[in-house]
């Protein structure tokens, strides 16, 4: 069920204990939660954390991420605008569920690229065992090769800066 930034905010404003739930959005506190919300996604996509968020202009837009990142991008909302309507130091019970809330962001926003490992790479020395298998960790196969080796050792590549300027 897709929210609007109407909802999202009232929630963060009352997580700080700014808003009661039946208390009406002031103008002036909603531009404000806006621009925080817009800027704070904006500086998470610069991190690569990209959600798929389209920035908010008014109230009644709706919020363009998974409906399963609403709850902690409320809480890291309600970090974000505590300095700005409290002069005391957040509490901690906000901070974990931020901190928790940017985890989840992170865990389904951030693609790790499967790493290419060589085949080649030294494995270490020293085990002679009997039951101790040659057999190398990764796979062979051709287009993961490291340079090019001969007789057991890497040899240089060409083109290197060392071969171009001796």
């Amino acid at each position: 069920m897709t929210e609007n930034a109407e909802a999202i905010i009232k929630d963060a404003l009352s997580a700080i204990l700014v808003l009661s739930e039946e208390e009406p959005l002031q103008q002036a506190d909603a531009q404000l939660a806006i621009r925080t919300m817009n800027r704070m996604v904006a500086a998470w996509t610069i991190d690569g954390i990209n959600l798929g968020y389209t920035d908010i202009e008014d109230l009644n837009d709706d919020i363009t991420i998974n409906v399963g990142l609403y709850e902690p991008l409320i809480n890291n909302l309600a970090v974000a605008l505590y300095p700005k309507f409290h002069k005391t130091s957040i509490p901690q019970i906000i901070v974990a569920a931020a901190v928790d809330g940017l985890k989840k962001i992170e865990q389904y926003a951030v693609e790790v690229d499967e790493a290419d490992f060589s085949n080649n790479l030294p494995k270490g020395s020293g085990i002679d065992l009997p039951d101790y298998t040659q057999d190398r960790f990764y796979p062979s196969t051709d287009e993961n090769v490291i340079g090019a080796e001969t007789n057991g050792s890497i040899a240089q590549e060409t083109d290197t800066y060392d071969e171009v300027n001796p």
